[in-house]
């Protein structure tokens, strides 16, 4: 699938197979509808001029190798719905600087972020620290900043996969991914470890 230049997911496939688009070289554009929940093992794999992927909320699942060797990848979206992502599966990502961990992941495989040369800033948004025992080789927690919740700075200090990092630094970044809501009358902030609620019901 060397001439393949963009591919759509739509939503009444549940499961991208694993090594589905494997070395499709040419494919620059993946749009994957909201409705798809598993993303298999080395799907993406070695599309080389690929470079961005937003990976939906319904995504459950990122599986191992998914995007290993794109080497192109500069930008990635993972939707808050991960609670998996497989190991390797952003290996060779050389283009990747930076990488936004959502609340709800659990588990990062070994090497998910391998020889990404250029990676400089890690944001994991999770209350508890994932499962991560070498999911990030040395290269980048010498030098890449990672930023968590205020209050889990403590955890992630101690955390297998997470201690390593250098560079750790607490984030008015919301707590696991909830934002600032405004209705009018009521209004929801997250900074700094805690909920902030203004405004009353009758």
């Amino acid at each position: 699938c060397e001439k393949l230049e963009s591919v759509t997911i739509p939503a009444s496939v549940t499961d991208c197979g694993d090594s589905a688009f494997q070395d499709c070289t040419g494919l620059t554009t993946v749009t994957i509808e909201n409705g798809v929940t598993e993303i298999g093992n080395a799907a993406f794999q070695g599309c080389t001029d690929l470079t961005s992927v937003t990976i939906p909320r319904s995504v459950t699942s990122i599986g191992d190798a998914a995007f290993s060797d794109c080497s192109s990848l500069a930008s990635v979206t993972i939707g808050d719905g991960v609670t998996k992502i497989g190991a390797a599966a952003f290996s060779s990502c050389y283009g990747l600087t930076s990488v936004t961990i959502p609340g709800n992941v659990v588990e990062i495989g070994e090497d998910a972020f391998s020889d990404c040369v250029t990676m400089r800033n890690v944001i994991c948004n999770a209350v508890v620290p994932p499962s991560a025992d070498f999911a990030f080789p040395y290269n980048i927690t010498k030098r890449c900043e990672l930023q968590v919740l205020t209050g889990s700075m403590e955890a992630y200090q101690k955390a297998e996969g997470w201690k390593n990092f250098r560079h750790i630094k607490g984030d008015a970044a919301g707590i696991a991914g909830i934002g600032d809501v405004d209705s009018g009358e009521i209004s929801v902030s997250a900074a700094e470890g805690y909920i902030t609620v203004n405004g009353a019901a009758d």
